[in-house]
């Protein structure tokens, strides 16, 4: 039987993540996986964007995610050879007065005006964009090849026999003496899950898996024209590489299966269609889900009655920015004992 200081459920990029930081401190780290086509961090965009929503505000703890988001990204591109992160604009439409009177305003508080591009050409988005009667900037901000990263670190894990290619059966894991795990022919001290959406199906955390958005995004190819910055009004234009552009995303709620449908496409070439002033192809649509929760903040913590049993989940629409810093403290309390954010602790829901 092979044994493993911890076996991770699911490789998005919560698996991922903590993998890679466990094993900077020495662990042997088995993942078990299926490969879900759906998960979300299959289908995001992967941005990462300091100034969020209607009301044009800063995200939560941007000031200390993203300097760890940085950090934990360039050196997976330094141990795989790649580069995951670059620096990203992201231009907004502002279609009114009041749009463009309250992203100037918010663009004045000192602790935002560093995100704020003072002045915009913005002549260029004048001929692609309808309808708008000016322009905003965010900088600061960044891509990250999320795709990339978790297809790569999946060939990393599987040439080094850390991979478990299959679907986990919650009744085949049993609780050993001192607490510790097996699972099938694998031991382990701990037992972690990073399952997104799939949570729901966990029999051990199925409470905490309820809430979840899925959304459908199209891969479409502009012809004529280059777009660099991604550009937000209802949906998003984001460029990923070789003339393809991301575009979406559709947000629901209630649904009856991770595929893409027809209604949300539609929806997303209305959207384009009234955004957009060129042709375009649709060369692509995909649909994920992304795991939620009730107060937009991740789950981490470990099982009220079952000793090693943790979970580090609900990473929601911003995973690419939330997912370095909390895999780092997700470390801290598994081998340090480190007290969690009561902010991002399981026992809030209890």
């Amino acid at each position: 039987m092979a044994y493993f200081d911890i076996i991770i459920v699911g490789q998005g990029v919560a698996g991922t993540l903590l993998h890679y930081e466990l094993t900077k401190r020495g662990q042997t780290v088995l993942v078990i996986d299926q490969g879900h086509k759906q998960a979300a961090s299959a289908v995001a965009s992967g941005l990462i964007n300091p100034i969020t929503g209607r009301k044009y505000v800063k995200s939560w703890m941007f000031e200390e995610l993203y300097p760890q988001a940085r950090k934990t990204y360039e050196g997976l591109g330094k141990l795989l050879d790649q580069i995951f992160i670059r620096d990203h604009a992201i231009v907004r439409t502002l279609t009114s007065i009041k749009e463009e009177n309250l992203w100037y305003s918010k663009s004045t508080i000192p602790s935002y005006e560093k995100y704020f591009v003072s002045d915009v050409d913005d002549s260029e988005y004048q001929k692609l964009i309808k309808d708008s009667i000016s322009f905003g900037e965010v900088k600061g901000g960044a891509k990250i090849e999320l795709r990339n990263l978790i297809t790569s670190y999946r060939q990393y894990l599987s040439v080094r026999d850390q991979l478990l290619v299959d679907k986990f059966n919650y009744d085949e894991l049993q609780q050993l003496k001192r607490d510790k795990w097996q699972y099938r022919d694998y031991s382990c001290g701990k037992i972690v899950f990073c399952e997104g959406w799939q949570l729901r199906q966990n029999p051990f955390f199925e409470k905490l898996g309820r809430e979840a958005a899925k959304g459908e995004v199209l891969i479409v190819k502009l012809k004529g024209n280059v777009i660099t910055k991604s550009i937000k009004r209802k949906i998003f234009i984001t460029p990923l590489k070789d003339d393809l552009y991301w575009v979406g995303s559709t947000y629901e709620w209630a649904f009856d299966d991770a595929q893409p449908t027809i209604n949300k496409k539609q929806y997303l070439v209305e959207a384009l269609d009234a955004m957009y002033e060129g042709e375009y192809e649709i060369v692509d649509h995909w649909a994920g889900v992304r795991p939620t929760t009730a107060d937009r903040r991740p789950l981490l913590g470990e099982h009220s009655a079952n000793r090693n049993m943790f979970v580090f989940n609900g990473l929601g629409t911003k995973g690419a920015s939330l997912a370095p810093y909390w895999a780092l403290q997700m470390v801290a309390y598994l081998l340090d004992g480190q007290v969690i954010m009561p902010e991002v602790d399981i026992s809030r829901h209890s």
